[in-house]
C-alpha cells in the first residue's frame, strides 16, 4: 500500500480518532465504562514513573537524577518477553535486591565496587542461588536472564557514569532539538545505545528514551510492527528504525498527538492493556479483549479505503 495514502493529515487524524472510539468500544462490549479523556490521559502517562525515583525523596520524573535515569533503564532492560517472570518488577521496590545491589541505583558506585558484570551475577546467585546461572557450560548455551540483566546492568552503569546530575536528560533534550528535523539523525541516538549497553538493542533502546519523557522516540515492538504495517504506515521489510521514523513522521501530521502517544495507542490496541486505568476492588489497570488484526482491517475498510477514491 502506498504511503501516501495515510501519510497525510486527514487520515491521520481519522485513523487516531478512529482507534480511540475502537478502545471505547471494546470497554463497552466488555462491562466498562471508558471515557475518551481516560484514554487520553492514558496516553500521557509514562510507563515507570509512579515506580522510577531511586528513593521517595526524589523527585522523579522530567529532570531526575542520574540514579532515576539507571532505574529506569534497567527496567527497560527486562522490557522484552518472558524476562519479567525471572528479573520480576518487585525486586526494584523499595530496598529490593536490585536497589541493594546497585547502592540505591547509583550507576558510579556499580563501577566502583563491581570489576565486571560477572561479579553483578554473583550477587544475584546469593540472593536467589542455583536458578542464577553466571556462565555458560555447554557450547552454544545461550546467555541465562541473570548473565543478561547483569551485562546491561554494567554497561549501563559504565554509560550513564559520563554524566553528572541530569547532564543525561539535557544532552538528550540539547541533542533532539538540533536535530528535530532530520528523523535519521534523531535515530542514531538508540542506535548508539545500543551499541554501548548489552542487552538493549535499538527497540529496547527508544523504550528507555521514551520512557524517560523523551516524546519523540517510539519503540518498534511487535504490536507496534503489526499496525504499522497493516495500515501502510510501514511496507514488508522495513528494518525497525524505519518502522520508528515513519510513525514518528505519522504523529506529527496528526499534530496534536506526540510519537510518544501514538505509539502508546497502537500498543494499547495490540496488547489490550489500560494500566493507568484503575477499575474494581483491586485497583488495578484495566485490561481489554482487543484484536489488532480486526481493527487493521476496519480501519483500511472504513477510512483508507474511501479517502483513496
Amino acid at each position: 500500500m502506498p504511503e501516501n495514502l495515510v501519510m497525510n493529515k486527514k487520515t491521520a487524524n481519522e485513523i487516531v480518532n478512529f482507534a480511540i472510539e475502537y478502545l471505547i468500544g471494546k470497554a463497552r462490549e466488555q462491562g466498562i465504562d471508558l471515557s475518551r479523556d481516560e484514554i487520553c490521559k492514558h496516553l500521557k502517562a509514562y510507563k515507570y514513573h509512579d515506580g522510577d525515583k531511586c528513593e521517595p525523596t526524589c523527585k522523579g520524573g522530567p529532570g531526575r537524577c542520574l540514579k532515576c535515569t539507571y532505574k529506569r533503564g534497567l527496567k527497560s532492560l527486562i522490557n522484552m518477553r518472558n524476562m519479567p517472570n525471572t528479573v520480576k518488577q518487585e525486586y526494584f521496590d523499595g530496598d529490593g535486591v536490585i536497589s541493594r545491589i546497585t547502592f540505591k541505583y547509583d550507576p558510579k558506585n556499580v563501577l566502583i565496587e563491581y570489576e565486571s558484570w560477572e561479579y553483578i551475577c554473583k550477587e544475584f546467585r546469593k540472593e536467589f542461588g542455583r536458578e542464577v546461572r553466571c556462565k555458560n557450560t555447554k557450547k552454544g548455551e545461550l546467555d541465562s536472564y541473570w548473565m543478561r540483566f547483569s551485562k546491561g546492568m554494567y554497561t549501563l552503569a559504565k554509560f550513564l557514569s559520563r554524566f553528572e546530575g541530569n547532564q543525561f536528560e539535557e544532552f538528550v533534550s540539547e541533542y533532539i532539538n538540533i536535530n528535530k528535523d532530520f528523523p535519521v539523525a534523531i535515530f542514531a541516538l538508540p542506535t548508539l545505545l545500543a551499541q554501548e549497553v548489552n542487552g538493549f538493542r535499538f527497540a529496547l533502546a527508544c523504550d528507555f528514551l521514551k520512557e524517560c519523557g523523551f516524546e519523540e522516540f517510539v519503540k518498534p515492538d511487535i504490536h507496534i510492527k503489526d499496525i504499522c504495517k497493516g495500515l501502510g504506515i510501514a511496507k514488508e521489510g522495513y528494518s525497525d528504525l524505519e518502522i520508528a521514523e515513519n510513525l514518528r513522521k505519522f504523529s506529527h501530521f496528526t499534530e496534536r498527538y506526540s510519537p510518544y502517544e501514538i505509539d502508546k495507542l497502537f500498543w494499547t490496541i495490540g496488547s489490550g492493556d489500560l494500566y493507568t486505568i484503575k477499575r474494581g476492588d483491586k485497583n488495578k489497570g484495566s485490561k481489554l479483549k482487543t484484536n489488532k488484526k480486526e481493527f487493521v482491517e476496519r480501519v483500511l475498510k472504513e477510512i483508507i479505503k474511501k479517502n483513496s477514491r
